[in-house]
């Protein structure tokens, strides 16, 4: 974060609890102001900074992960490069990572638990990424946002390797 604060980039974020609120908390607390909050709904949930914000309009039909993933697809789209913050965990975290790497963006991980960063820039980074991560978490990442198999394989082979 140091380093985008001192190139002085734009940094779009979202009004999440969790990754999104320690993002804005450390932008707060070293006063930037190059920051846009995107949100869907009313009003964003955070705004610690109390920054421009743009709402991201989303289809009437969508309800819950999906309601509020639209604003983090929709971000995915529009940045020049991602920084992902992951607890090993987050399925929130890993369908960023994908979209990223769907919209050809480059970006970079850092994964919570090894205190480890990734660079990512294709879908076959992120075999990497998800070897970091405990079996059972993956699992249910999968359930939650459904991993396409070339994921799950990947995984798999990764934890087999590292033990």
């Amino acid at each position: 974060m140091d380093n985008i604060m001192s190139c002085e980039f734009n940094v779009v974020t979202g009004d999440a609890n969790g990754a999104d609120k320690a993002m804005q908390r450390y932008l707060a607390d070293n006063d930037y102001e190059n920051v846009i909050i995107y949100y869907v709904g009313e009003a964003p949930r955070n705004n610690i900074g109390n920054w421009p914000k743009k709402r991201v309009e989303v289809p009437s039909t969508a309800r819950g992960r999906d309601f509020y993933a639209q604003k983090d697809k929709f971000m995915a789209s529009l940045a020049d490069f991602g920084l992902v913050l992951w607890d090993g965990k987050s399925p929130g975290s890993v369908q960023n990572m994908i979209w990223l790497t769907n919209n050809q963006k480059k970006g970079l991980v850092f994964h919570n638990p090894s205190k480890t960063f990734t660079k990512i820039k294709e879908l076959e980074d992120l075999k990497f990424v998800f070897g970091l991560a405990e079996e059972s978490d993956l699992v249910e990442i999968d359930r939650k946002i459904g991993l396409p198999e070339f994921f799950r394989e990947g995984a798999k082979k990764q934890h087999q390797f590292d033990l």
